[in-house]
């Protein structure tokens, strides 16, 4: 056999090793629905804080900030249960800023 036949067979075999190892990292669709949801949710949050007049710019920060904040502290949950409340949950606060700002989404 060529050195050149060789050569192309170990790079196959590289790809098809380093293809399977990828599929590890690949998330379940439960996974991949929560995470939908949450950035979704975030989002929101930061639009709805985005309505809030210019004049209250302090008061528009400080919610960024705790918004980021209690993301933040989620982000590495794994328990399907405890992600679950925690979107029930933001929804909640975000339902209610939104009617304490006046804020009504769009419909995309």
């Amino acid at each position: 056999m060529s050195s050149k036949v060789i050569v192309a067979q170990t790079a196959r075999r590289r790809a098809r090793k380093s293809a399977t190892a990828n599929l590890k990292d690949v998330p379940s669709l439960a996974e991949f629905v929560h995470r939908r949801t949450v950035l979704h949710q975030y989002r929101s949050f930061l639009k709805c804080i985005h309505s809030i007049p210019k004049e209250d710019e302090k008061q528009r920060n400080h919610m960024r900030v705790e918004v980021k904040e209690r993301f933040l502290t989620l982000q590495h949950e794994t328990d399907s249960l405890t992600i679950q409340m925690a979107i029930k949950e933001g929804d909640r606060r975000l339902a209610q800023l939104q009617s304490m700002v006046g804020y009504t989404p769009t419909s995309a």
